[in-house]
């Protein structure tokens, strides 16, 4: 009798899971997110950071080189990760040119967030900045996302940024 009981509960538990646990966002998947992020960016794992994008992210990004005029830029997930595959490859190869010494470090800020009723998506605005190599290069971005919970993973799906880049000690 009790092995059935225990056969049951963990049916419902798994259940459970399967049917809300997994599919919900909550304060703390949210922040978890974005950390994750962050130690993808600084272990350069392209692949990382596009497990981490829904099949059907689409971003939008306006940036800005100092005093340039900003250009918007619209992107899905394999423009992404493509994207990205190329700028890591980038900072390796002038990693070793400065050898070893360009340090990627990543920064973000949650402004605020709002979790949608049923918890499926959550809304966003946050402010990071990736530093590469100290004052060699800075991005300050302010971006407004959605996240979604799929399949028991945190997933973007949404991005609109607006992203400002310095070169050198410009500020």
């Amino acid at each position: 009798m009790i092995k059935k009981i225990l056969i049951i509960a963990v049916i419902l538990g798994c259940a459970w899971w399967y049917w809300t646990a997994r599919t919900k966002l909550s304060e703390d998947k949210v922040l978890a997110y974005y950390t994750q992020v962050g130690e993808v960016i600084v272990a350069r794992e392209p692949e990382g950071l596009c497990k981490l994008l829904a099949d059907d992210y689409q971003g939008t990004d306006s940036a800005s080189l100092g005093e340039e005029a900003s250009r918007e830029h619209q992107f899905d997930k394999t423009q992404t990760c493509s994207t990205t595959r190329d700028l890591f490859a980038k900072y390796d190869e002038l990693d070793k040119k400065f050898g070893g010494l360009l340090n990627l470090k990543y920064n973000y800020k949650v402004n605020n967030f709002k979790l949608s009723p049923d918890k499926k998506t959550a809304t966003v605005d946050i402010n990071y900045s990736l530093d590469t190599g100290g004052s060699f290069m800075q991005m300050n971005s302010h971006s407004k996302d959605t996240l979604i919970r799929k399949n028991g993973k945190t997933l973007l799906l949404r991005s609109n940024s607006e992203t400002v880049i310095s070169v050198g000690n410009r500020g």
